[in-house]
């Protein structure tokens, strides 16, 4: 399902009695130019019944909120320090000339 990709899509919750809720945990990868927003991923739940009977629960949907990746700061302090080199030579051979 784009934007996501796991290797780990499936977890083995155990047994649960009535009412009981029980989180669940997956690694999910996001491609690189996602749009940042809402999106809801499709999950069943397979159980075995009290009768012992492999059932499959209705489809659902899971909340996932992408977040914009967070910005690298080596860019903008390569360019300073580019600026500064700049700079620095340009007033080293200014000097040599005076």
């Amino acid at each position: 399902f784009k934007p996501f990709s796991s290797t780990d899509d499936q977890a083995f919750i155990g047994s649960m009695e009535p009412g009981e809720e029980k989180a669940v945990l997956f690694r999910i990868d996001v491609d690189s130019d996602a749009t940042a927003k809402e999106y809801g991923i499709n999950s069943e739940i397979k159980y075995t019944d009290i009768y012992g009977d492999t059932v499959i629960s209705e489809s659902m949907k899971i909340p996932v909120t992408v977040e914009p990746a967070a910005r690298s700061l080596l860019l903008p302090v390569l360019a300073v320090l580019a600026i500064i080199a700049a700079a620095g030579g340009y007033m080293y051979r200014r000097r040599q000339k005076a």
